[in-house]
């Protein structure tokens, strides 16, 4: 059975029960005629990841399949990704942004048995771990995991826009950092391969698409999941700049923001 895995999602639910199933029901249609029936529910773990992976599993269609996972945000204010087929994957307290730091967050996965790739290491803004620590610490936990996020979709519409031939001359250097976060460097790789990881990052309805091709029995998705060492890649394909995409992206990365300084205020008058 051929299976199309987007191990990088972000539902982005509303507050309201009524609305959240909706768009839940609207992700699946979406994500369906895309040809992708297998998502890792990687919801910030400032976001209620919990929640998110809820509803999503309530509106799934028989013929697809959902697993818990958190985009957790190290003491450093870097990104992993963490994930599970364990239904009790959210009862860890440990997991709340800015109590691990990546080295504990890489130790506290090995114990407990889970399984935790690097995103998009090379990713815009202040999240992405080289930035935050280093290429250095960088290569030495993606050693340690030996999982990779080696392609993600996020930036391809900004991609297009900022290659406009009136803006390109101006930022060189970000078209070349969203094309890393659109395909890793090969060199970026770890050294002992389990497993490498791609997705959508999707937090809006039309940015769903790109995933790995998985080939196996249902039975044995999880395991080939986290075994994946030569991924097939579906890159999603952007030819026209989608305005109305570009601003609400804009808008949820600031939101975003504002919530994780607020954490940070809140962690700091403790």
């Amino acid at each position: 059975m051929i299976f199309k895995v987007d191990y990088h999602f972000h539902p982005n639910l509303p507050k309201s029960v009524r609305r959240a199933r909706s768009k839940c029901r609207r992700w699946w249609q979406e994500l369906e005629k895309n040809g992708v029936n297998v998502v890792i529910s990687t919801e910030h773990c400032y976001k209620n990841p919990e929640r998110a992976f809820s509803f999503l599993k309530k509106e799934k269609p028989d013929n697809c399949w959902v697993f818990p996972g958190v985009e957790y945000l190290t003491k450093e204010g870097a990104d992993v990704i963490i994930f599970s087929d364990r239904p009790d994957f959210y009862q860890y307290k440990e997991l709340t942004p800015f109590n691990l730091t990546y080295e504990e967050t890489v130790n506290f996965v090995k114990k407990n048995g889970l399984f935790s790739f690097i995103a998009h290491p090379h990713t815009l803004g202040f999240s992405s771990v080289i930035k935050k620590l280093g290429k250095e610490s960088y290569l030495q936990f993606s050693n340690q995991l030996g999982a990779v996020e080696i392609a993600n979709s996020s930036f391809n519409n900004l991609y297009l826009f900022l290659n406009k031939p009136f803006l390109k001359i101006f930022f060189r250097k970000k078209i070349r950092q969203i094309e890393k976060v659109k395909k890793v460097p090969g060199e970026d790789y770890p050294e002992k391969i389990k497993f490498l990881a791609a997705g959508s990052d999707a937090h809006h309805i039309k940015e769903t698409g790109a995933c790995v091709i998985i080939e196996t029995e249902p039975e044995n998705l999880f395991e080939k999941i986290v075994s994946n060492q030569e991924p097939v890649l579906i890159e999603k394909s952007t030819e026209k700049i989608n305005y109305l995409l570009l601003a609400k992206s804009a808008l949820t990365s600031f939101r975003e923001f504002s919530k994780k300084k607020k954490i940070i205020i809140k962690n700091a008058l403790k």
